[in-house]
């Protein structure tokens, strides 16, 4: 209804329906990127990130969208951000992992043709002391 609702006021276009890749959400540059609050606010408040706010019909929360169209050069299309589930066997219980896509790619390298790599911090875990 919301996301209808944006649609038929044209502020997002009537093939993100059926092309969701086509976008990312708030969540999806959090997953992604880390990308969250007062980094992703200073993004959108200095145009490095392009924005479309969805207004909710019940109180006064909103949803904010990144085209893929608004941010060519700075956002990479989700297929080349593949993560994988896998499966993770502990303790004698099955489980499943979520294996995020810097697990198999190099970020810098990866993303070099987009402007966010150049806001990626890359941290490979603790060195052995």
């Amino acid at each position: 209804m919301i996301c209808q609702n944006a649609i038929d006021k044209k502020i997002i276009p009537r093939l993100i329906g059926k092309h969701p890749e086509r976008l990312y959400d708030e969540s999806d540059l959090q997953i992604y990127f880390n990308l969250k609050g007062k980094v992703l606010n200073k993004f959108i408040n200095t145009g490095v990130l392009k924005v479309r706010v969805i207004p909710r019909l019940v109180n006064r929360r909103h949803l904010r969208v990144f085209l893929l169209k608004d941010n060519k050069n700075f956002l990479p299309p989700k297929k080349i951000l593949s993560s994988h589930w896998v499966r993770d066997d502990k303790d004698g219980q099955e489980g499943y992992a979520f294996i995020p896509w810097y697990c198999f790619h190099d970020p810098k390298t990866h993303l070099k043709k987009y402007g966010i790599s150049a806001f990626l911090k890359i941290e490979y875990g603790a060195k052995d002391h």
